[in-house]
């Protein structure tokens, strides 16, 4: 559900509050939108068409004097089940979203790992070469020296 529908069912649900304290507005695409904030005419049929139907239903709920409290406690809760359904699959798309970026930094991490021990083997090798250069070294000096009779 976009931010504009939800915004509109908003509105619907507050003018459908105002005509159970007595209010006499009739029900229209064109109320809706004013009580939402929009321009006249900005909810269409071919945009949204539940959105159109919800405030059709409630219009002749409206005339007929049904619009009960059971009713609107349902037309309410069913408005919520939507959202919290709305809001579950959100919440399950930014899930999967976070377990492939999380995917996709482990396999950075056990590079880095990869790459931290060549790197370390490296300086063991390193290491190793300086020491046998510092024998050497070392023996050279020995042997460069005069002998002590």
């Amino acid at each position: 559900m976009t931010k504009f529908e939800k915004e509109c069912y908003s509105a619907l649900k507050r003018l459908k509050r105002a005509e159970k304290e007595g209010s006499k507005k009739r029900i229209t695409r064109e109320t809706v939108g004013a009580e939402a904030g929009k321009k006249p005419g900005a909810i269409r049929p071919i945009r949204h068409p539940e959105l159109c139907e919800a405030i059709q239903q409630a219009e002749s709920d409206r005339k007929s004097g049904i619009l009960t409290a059971s009713k609107s406690k349902k037309i309410e809760f069913r408005e919520t089940v939507k959202q919290k359904e709305e809001r579950i699959a959100d919440l399950e798309k930014s899930e999967e979203e976070l377990k492939q970026k999380i995917e996709k930094q482990t396999e950075v991490i056990v590079n880095l790992l990869h790459e931290i021990n060549e790197l370390e083997d490296d300086l063991a090798s390193c290491k190793d070469d300086l020491h046998s250069a510092n024998n050497r070294i070392k023996n050279l000096m020995e042997k460069m020296q005069p002998k002590s009779v």
